[in-house]
């Protein structure tokens, strides 16, 4: 099962990735798309999926099933072409599961996962057909749950601007910043 936690939107080009897996002889595999809510944009990709049995659309999913479904998944993909920092990939790094996107926002930066150079139906089914090894997904998913460990955890951001914070404090009034400003969260390593 390959996975989309994102709204419903053109930006996203969902009903795209759906026009080009249909044209791939991708079999057994499900595309799951996980919506937010109900839209125009949602009702279009209904419509586009008709009958076809890979594709899954799962509508307002509480936060913590979102999570489920990201750590079942094979893999998590984005169709998007603009983003700053698509937050359904860190999401899939921060459970150990490997994603594929075309090159948008800061994604070439990341690991666990696999840049497409192009968005074609040959690529998607080529990437696809990748991360159905094992091997692949292992691999790929420890790369991007320790650049998550190391660069985007809670504890390490918060570390971060803290330290950005008291950076910019004069040295006599740094007294009446400790203990720390996020005391809920270990400072970053």
């Amino acid at each position: 099962m390959f996975t989309c936690p994102a709204s419903a939107c053109s930006r996203k080009r969902q009903l795209l990735f759906i026009r080009h897996v249909k044209q791939t002889k991708l079999q057994n595999i499900v595309f799951l798309f996980l919506v937010p809510e109900r839209n125009s944009y949602a009702e279009k990709m209904e419509q586009l999926i008709g009958d076809d049995p890979r594709f899954r659309i799962l509508y307002g999913l509480p936060r913590p099933e979102v999570e489920a479904a990201i750590i079942e998944s094979t893999a998590v993909f984005l169709y998007s072409f603009q983003e700053q920092q698509p937050l359904c990939i860190l999401e899939a790094m921060s459970c150990g599961v490997p994603w594929f996107t075309p090159n948008v926002g800061a994604v070439s930066t990341l690991n666990g996962g696999i840049v497409l150079k192009k968005a074609s139906p040959a690529t998607v089914k080529k990437v696809v057909e990748s991360l159905t090894d094992e091997k692949i997904r292992e691999q790929l998913g420890q790369e991007g749950s320790r650049t998550w460990q190391t660069r985007y955890a809670p504890g390490v951001v918060y570390g971060q601007w803290e330290e950005l914070l008291l950076s910019s404090v004069q040295p006599e009034e740094k007294t009446f910043l400790h203990p720390p400003l996020f005391p809920n969260h270990s400072p970053a390593p």
